[in-house]
């Protein structure tokens, strides 16, 4: 009796332990190995946000982490409702990916989104990258990037979760 207690015990602790690490998972992260990702000591370094803004309803599989990808290379996973902070090397010509999974066609297949989206970044510039899905119903939910100003940006950043970003760097303090 003592013993099935414990196997019980042992693998409820263990399927939350799981549960838990499974949550950490699918947040937002980033790719500190990235070629553009400096150090905000580093000089000329230009300050990126990239926000992405809860949606009014569930949209499935697009609800997930979305991979964000700079010159070909992953630099984050993006999840819903949360901004984050990377300080980048300055760059005339940058290009971002966005991927995404999402259904598509009339038996909702599951596919993948990529959408490419030109940007500059300049050092010593504070940019602001908001990226919101849009649903092209049979064609699947893709994500557009844009460039917002500062106000937008803090104004969006008021419901969201800053994640991985310096206390004297969050959105509301700028």
């Amino acid at each position: 009796m003592r013993d099935r207690r414990t196997i019980k015990t042992t693998g409820v602790a263990l399927w939350v332990v799981l549960l838990v690490a499974g949550c950490s998972l699918s947040g937002t992260s980033v790719n500190v190995r990235h070629h553009l990702v400096s150090g905000p000591a580093a000089p000329a370094v230009a300050t990126v946000y990239f926000l992405r803004p809860q949606t009014e309803r569930a949209m499935g599989f697009s609800d997930n982490a979305l991979k964000i990808a700079v010159d070909g290379d992953h630099l984050l996973d993006l999840a819903k409702g949360d901004y984050t902070l990377i300080y980048m090397h300055p760059r005339v010509e940058v290009s971002v990916e966005l991927e995404n999974k999402t259904e598509v066609g009339p038996f909702w297949k599951t596919a993948v989104m990529k959408k490419r989206y030109p940007f500059t970044f300049e050092g010593g510039g504070t940019y602001f990258i908001v990226v919101e899905p849009i649903n092209g119903e049979f064609r699947g939910v893709f994500f557009k990037a844009r460039s917002v100003d500062r106000f937008t940006a803090k104004t969006l950043a008021e419901n969201m979760r800053a994640s991985g970003v310096p206390h004297n760097a969050l959105l509301s303090t700028l």
